[in-house]
């Protein structure tokens, strides 16, 4: 049997991608679900209100989460924090240009959105793994147990 096109994940969840950190892990894995959803609902034809409406959420939701691993990167003084902190500024910077893109009613936008958040959420993968490995080789500075670090609120995010 095969596979709809509408049922194809674009991210998976890898383990590689693992921080060991249930709140960092977590909001990756949103992530990708949340990327996974807008891909669906793109192929399925959702127009550009849905996506106004989803991109919002969505971007409240990785501004937080790249605040929660700047808050990380400090605390365990991760070597790559300049790089990584340059990539959460495009990131930041994607979003805005995005959200004023959709307060202006652009043709083709949806497609273009996810061109950008999947090369985005690729190239993130990639600083991620980095982190990871940085952590598992510093387990002598864990911060496994940060109460200071909540889960962003998932509200209006669909499911």
């Amino acid at each position: 049997m095969k596979k709809s096109i509408a049922a194809t994940k674009l991210f998976e969840w890898v383990p590689e991608l693992s921080v060991q950190i249930a709140e960092i892990d977590g909001e990756h894995k949103l992530w990708l679900d949340t990327m996974n959803r807008f891909h669906d609902s793109m192929l399925s034809g959702k127009g550009r209100d849905f996506f106004r409406a989803e991109f919002a959420a969505a971007a409240h939701l990785l501004l937080l989460h790249l605040g929660h691993e700047e808050e990380l990167m400090t605390a365990v003084h991760y070597p790559g924090i300049r790089a990584q902190i340059q990539e959460h500024d495009g990131f930041r910077s994607t979003c805005g240009m995005f959200m004023d893109r959709f307060e202006r009613d652009e043709n083709a936008l949806t497609v273009h959105l996810m061109l950008a958040v999947s090369v985005g959420t690729l190239r993130h993968a990639a600083s991620v793994i980095r982190l990871a490995k940085y952590l598992r080789k510093n387990a002598d500075v864990a911060v496994q147990d940060r109460k200071d670090c909540a889960p962003p609120p998932t509200a209006g995010m669909g499911a």
